[in-house]
């Protein structure tokens, strides 16, 4: 089931919170199939989750994908050191 903003508060969803394993590093993609939602990605680094995000959306851009800040507790963009 996909949740929209209106059945639940966005503090709450599942893709605005960390979801990977113990061990992995939280990351997620934007979906190309459905607006506003995400492809939540568990990985050991960047180009790990730029590999798992390419399982499901055909032509990956680096700057979408997104990393779980534990201090400001939300998903930012990754810095790639450039």
């Amino acid at each position: 089931m996909l949740y929209t903003s209106s059945v639940m508060e966005d503090s709450v969803k599942f893709y605005n919170r960390p979801c990977a394993a113990p061990g992995l590093i939280s990351y997620r993609y934007p979906s190309a199939h459905y607006k506003g939602s995400f492809i939540m990605i568990g990985a050991h680094g960047h180009k790990d989750a730029l590999k798992e995000a390419a399982r499901s959306v055909v032509g990956v851009d680096p700057a979408r994908l997104e990393i779980w800040d534990k201090q400001s507790g939300r998903y930012v963009p990754v810095d790639y050191g450039e």
